[in-house]
This record gives C-alpha cells, sequence and structure tokens, in this order.
C-alpha cells in the first residue's frame, strides 16, 4: 500500500513539475516604415510543448498594402 502511495505521490509531483510559466517575447515590423515593438506574453501553467505550439511567427498584409512581420521566441 505504502508504495502505491509513494508512486501516485511521485506521479502527480511530476506532472505539477512539468508546467510552468513560460515567457514569449514577439518584435512586430511594420513594412512601410520599418518601425517595430516589442510585447511579451505570459504563457501561465504549460509544458515547453504547449508554449512553443502558441508562441509562433506570424506575417499579414492590411488593407492599404503594409505588411507587418512578428518574430517570436521562447525565453
Amino acid at each position: 500500500m505504502k508504495k502505491k502511495l509513494f508512486s501516485i505521490s511521485m506521479g502527480c509531483m511530476l506532472l505539477v513539475a512539468c508546467g510552468k510559466d513560460r515567457v514569449c517575447t514577439c518584435t512586430t515590423t511594420n513594412s512601410a516604415n520599418s518601425d517595430s515593438n516589442t510585447h511579451t506574453t505570459t504563457l501561465v501553467g504549460v509544458r515547453k510543448s504547449q508554449a512553443k505550439a502558441n508562441c509562433v511567427n506570424s506575417k499579414w498584409d492590411n488593407s492599404n498594402g503594409t505588411t507587418y512581420t512578428q518574430t517570436c521566441k521562447l525565453d
């Protein structure tokens, strides 16, 4: 019984230890005038694989032809 309880306790501790707060830093650049800004997002209680899936680069155009590029990295 003690061995089973110990195994369950260790399993729970491992699950809790895997999820932690992670920071995603993104820089957005404007093609029209090369302006850029940086922002951070804190992903709370996630595993590294989850954080990587949500901290992504992107690119989009607006209606006046300006292209925005967002480059993100997981800190």
